[in-house]
């Protein structure tokens, strides 16, 4: 009984769910509609389409969570669930998923007086999993936390990394019981005033970190881009402030992805031209060696400035690089461009960059990985990028819009974006993958009901053809003309699930299992298949409750979807 009604809190059994995602822009699906404050929202895919939020209810100074099934159903508490307690006011909420269908929160909390980090787990049902109130991941206070970013690690587990501005970057590992397993009085990873970092993953379930900071030696104290390695134990593999880049001027505002070869990708912004700001990016491995020169590679270097890099995967051991632009537009104010580098460095788009926005509203980019957002969007590679801003000329059309990018560099969506919500009021857009069905779900503070002074909590999923609503539904009575792979059936399942596959022509197959650490559990089918209708079966016996990752590839195709186990 009781895993039955888990499965109906996970995935519901009434019909009534497939219609619960909007299909105006002007009405979208509210997460919290109440008379206070809600805004800073951050999210994370559940790992079966749907997503997890999480953000600040400002007169209360808490933060809150709710999770949305894939169908645009709230699985959690109407509101939300209370997730820090009650003690200190909190903030700057962080969120990636635990592997499991729930996620881990983290946020700045000043219960001991200064500034601490704080974290909790919620479990796919709403169940809190940590101490009552958040467990404290910070070993000891600190006077000015600037930045929090967190991401997980192996299952449960989730890695943290702060700024204390006056003294440098910290970094704390937390297992699945909410444990601290890195130095007792915290990982420190830079020693002098840092300004700005991102973290990415590397092969081995440990940690890259890129951040910008003075650079003593020379150029009077101007800011250059450093990076350090950490493991999965928390060893620190570099010398202190390995130099990625050391040109004139000033460096800043890294934003970093794995390569998918053992070492990562970064860019930045850079002043080496003293007029403007350009953007520049740099691939190195584990070894250290950098690979596209020694002063980086120039991804656009436009007589104006280009701000704000934002550094994605592209599944193909290269990156897209998106940024803000000030180029020369029908009114002032910034696109938004990109740029595919490969991984031998190679400039994949339009020489500086290929327009991807029309006007993005400068005034709502106080953080500039709110907007513009970006997410990878499949396994070929494409992005989804959104932004809020306008889609004409006389900036009369304003809103939320998303545009889908091909790994190619194709727009596929209209050429101006599609609109999400055209609201006036909106803030802090949060975007993840849809898990499979090349959308996504994006999340986002909205005044439309109180005004400026009275954010609500909004979301909506984007389909791959960019229209809004519900996510198609499988069809498993029609074959399809080309090679493809079915949703396995049931979904969730205990233990035992179906997967189905057509193969239109003879060739190549494989059908593996992954757990989302990215470590390959089961092997389906690998070998030459004739063309046909096959089934195989998964039998998870063995295997603990979580989202897992099927991926099938043959000589037309490779597609990646998710399922669920839950016992």
């Amino acid at each position: 009984m009781k895993k039955l009604l888990l499965l109906i809190v996970f995935f519901g059994l009434s019909s009534s769910i497939f219609s619960q995602w909007s299909t105006d822009p002007n009405v979208n699906n509210s997460v919290t509609t109440s008379s206070g404050n809600q805004q800073n929202v951050a999210t994370c895919p559940d790992g079966a389409g749907g997503l997890i939020m999480a953000w600040v209810d400002v007169p209360t100074a808490k933060i809150y969570a709710q999770r949305i099934n894939a169908f645009g159903q709230a699985q959690w508490p109407a509101g939300g669930i209370n997730i820090s307690g009650n003690t200190g006011d909190h903030s700057m909420p962080c969120i990636c998923s635990d592997a499991g269908g729930g996620a881990i929160i983290g946020w700045r909390d000043t219960r001991n007086g200064s500034h601490d980090v704080y974290a909790q787990r919620v479990r796919v049902d709403g169940l809190l999993m940590w101490t009552a109130g958040g467990v404290r991941v910070s070993a000891v206070p600190y006077p000015n936390m600037t930045q929090l970013r967190c991401m997980g690690a192996e299952a449960g587990y989730a890695i943290f990394g702060w700024l204390n501005s006056a003294n440098g970057l910290y970094s704390q590992k937390l297992d699945a019981t909410g444990a601290r397993l890195w130095n007792a009085n915290d990982l420190r990873i830079s020693f002098f005033s840092t300004n700005s970092f991102d973290m990415c993953k590397d092969a081995a379930k440990g940690v890259y970190f890129s951040y910008s900071m003075p650079d003593t030696t020379s150029d009077g104290w101007e800011e250059d881009i450093f990076a350090q390695h950490v493991t999965l134990g928390g060893d620190t593999l570099w010398d202190i402030h390995y130099c990625i880049n050391h040109d004139t001027l000033t460096q800043y505002r890294p934003s970093m992805c794995e390569d998918q070869d053992y070492g990562f990708i970064v860019s930045w912004e850079d002043f080496r031209h003293d007029s403007h700001s350009d953007i520049y990016v740099q691939r190195v491995d584990s070894a250290r060696n950098k690979y596209w020169g020694s002063h980086g590679k120039a991804i656009c270097t436009t007589s104006d400035n280009q701000t704000r890099p934002y550094c994605i995967s592209d599944a193909h051991s290269g990156a897209h690089i998106v940024w803000l632009d000030d180029r020369s537009q029908p009114a002032a104010g910034h696109g938004l461009y990109g740029q595919n580098v490969n991984h031998n460095g190679q400039s994949q788009w339009t020489n500086n960059g290929k327009r991807i926005s029309y006007r993005v509203d400068g005034t709502v980019t106080a953080d500039g990985r709110f907007n513009p957002q970006v997410a990878a969007v499949d396994a070929l590679g494409g992005l989804i990028a959104c932004w809020i801003g306008y889609s004409d000329d006389a900036l009369t059309n304003y809103g939320l819009l998303a545009q889908r990018i091909d790994y190619y560099g194709n727009t596929m969506w209209s050429s101006n974006g599609v609109f999400v919500t055209t609201t006036d009021l909106v803030k802090g857009p949060s975007m993840v993958f849809d898990g499979g069905m090349s959308g996504c779900n994006i999340a986002w503070a909205d005044g439309r009901s109180f005004g400026s002074s009275g954010y609500d909590i909004y979301a909506q999923h984007v389909k791959s053809g960019s229209d809004l609503g519900n996510r198609p539904a499988p069809n498993n009575n029609n074959v399809s003309k080309g090679s493809t792979v079915k949703q396995n059936y049931p979904n969730p399942f205990n233990p035992v699930t179906n997967i189905s596959f057509d193969i239109s022509s003879q060739g190549f197959v494989s059908l593996k299992i992954y757990d989302m650490t990215g470590r390959e559990v089961a092997v389906l089918a690998n070998g030459v298949y004739s063309p046909g209708q096959y089934a195989v079966t998964w039998d998870a016996s063995n295997f603990a409750t979580g989202a897992y990752l099927y991926k099938f590839i043959t000589n037309e195709k490779t597609e990646i979807r998710t399922m669920m186990l839950v016992k």
